[in-house]
């Protein structure tokens, strides 16, 4: 017993030694954006109502329920909540019941110091009762197997939250690619038709003397481009439907849209960025990742406390009895009650190799940490690029839209004033419907920006 509470005190004094290196810090971080103002993010939630289209609105709701990455995602984090049931659970005594009977029989043979050998004898044995066992948590190996769960509980939760992130930004970006693929499939067709009454006037005018076959031919590509460019708007808005579909775990054919709504493109968008620090805060992905890095570092010390001693409390109350009728007596009453210490000596290499393992998996996390630090910051950064490159390249078709527009207008009032034909209008007509063709592209990628950006903003 003194050599047991030697070893035991021993093994704690040791056990108060630094197991392994703490968590790094986290990441330096800049101080601000490449030519981005800073200011406080708006408190807008959720932002996809930003842009008033209460279809959009019930799309992202019904994905948020319905998509199968969410609901993955959500189910590896009811995984991670059981795990830590079941490592609280270890920390627990445990009681059981239990019930036998067994007939034995025992040869003759004979035995040190009897005279006589012993006859063979059969009897019956009959025992139930109950026995508990309790592991003493001595240097807190259980309690770091909890700690280890709840680690890889809170990640599950952060993961669950950027799927959500990342299914409504993908909602917005396909609802807006097929609203976008219809308004232009509109102005496509009108350019269309628009170019085969040109391909008429120029033809008449070729007749006539007054013009070219080159511009024939133009108005014949024209038309051809028209009707290409149809095609593919088609097939761009079939893709985005079945992007939704994926989205909304449904099949393509039982995506409802409804009516088109202007306030998808009229939508008066806004962005401002908070400090860096504050988006890693936020943004899940950098979460869940220091979170798995934190639980690898804990597991290092839990598998390194397996060389220490366990120091567990056995009982059992119950009856035994050789006969039936005596079992429940009072004669047949017996108990135990015991403490059990055991330490490992010679495991072969087993804890050295799962702890060398376990170091490999922290060195693992804390690469995968340092990646979703930068990539979080190269995401914002790439998004600030593009919605301040789609803000100048819609600000830039506003602006020639209304000047193809004054052109039109001054068209028409020549040809009514007999100055010039109706070539010179069509070609103008061509010129309207190119440019608000390409101010309907302009303003897709402004919403597609805006989503961009609240996705990496973790809004």
């Amino acid at each position: 017993m003194r050599t047991l509470l030697a070893i035991l005190a021993l093994s704690a004094l040791s056990g108060c030694a630094t197991l392994v290196e703490p968590l790094p810090a986290p990441e330096s971080l800049p101080a601000g954006w490449r030519g981005a103002p800073v200011a406080e993010t708006p408190a807008v939630a959720p932002w996809w109502k930003a842009f008033g289209d209460t279809t959009l609105d019930a799309l992202v709701d019904e994905a948020l329920q319905q998509n199968t990455d969410v609901r993955q995602a959500a189910a590896r984090v009811a995984q991670a909540r059981a795990l830590v049931a079941s490592a609280r659970a270890e920390q627990q005594p445990s009681v059981g019941v239990g019930l036998g009977a067994n007939r034995r029989r025992y040869p003759a043979q004979r035995y040190p110091g009897f005279p006589e050998p012993v006859p063979a004898a059969t009897f019956n044995e009959v025992a139930g009762g109950i026995e508990a066992a309790y592991e003493i948590d001595l240097f807190g190996r259980l309690a770091k197997g909890v700690a280890r769960a709840q680690d890889e509980q809170r990640a599950t939760e952060w993961d669950l939250r950027a799927a959500r992130l990342a299914v409504a930004r993908d909602v917005v970006a396909a609802y807006a690619d097929a609203r976008v693929a219809e308004a232009r499939l509109s102005e496509i067709r009108q350019l269309a038709a628009t170019a085969a009454a040109l391909r008429a006037t120029e033809g008449r005018l070729v007749r006539a003397g007054l013009g070219t076959t080159r511009d024939a031919r133009d108005a014949d590509d024209l038309a051809a481009a028209a009707a290409l460019s149809a095609a593919q708007l088609e097939r761009t808005h079939a893709v985005a439907i079945a992007r939704l579909g994926v989205l909304l775990d449904q099949a393509p054919v039982d995506v409802k849209m409804g009516a088109p709504s202007d306030d998808l493109f009229a939508a008066p968008l806004r962005v401002s960025v908070d400090l860096p620090a504050s988006v890693i805060e936020r943004r899940p992905d950098v979460q869940a990742a220091w979170q798995r890095l934190s639980g690898a570092t804990t597991d290092i010390e839990r598998v390194r406390l397996e060389r220490y001693p366990r120091l567990s409390l056995t009982g059992a109350l119950g009856f035994a009895s050789n006969e039936l009728h005596t079992w429940l007596t009072r004669n047949a009453l017996a108990w135990a009650i015991g403490a059990a210490a055991s330490m490992p000596l010679l495991d072969g290499g087993r804890i050295d190799a799962r702890s060398a393992g376990a170091v490999a998996v922290r060195d693992q996390y804390a690469a995968a940490y340092r990646r979703a630090v930068v990539v979080a910051l190269g995401e914002v950064e790439e998004a600030l690029a593009a919605w301040q490159a789609a803000s100048v390249e819609l600000d830039a078709q506003t602006d020639a839209l209304a000047r193809r527009a004054r052109d039109r207008h001054e068209a028409g009032r020549a040809v009514a004033l007999g100055r010039s034909g109706a070539r010179d209008r069509l070609r103008d007509e061509v010129a309207v419907l190119r440019t608000q063709d390409a101010l309907l592209a302009a303003q897709f990628e402004r919403i597609a920006a805006y989503a961009a950006i609240q996705h990496a903003l973790a809004q």
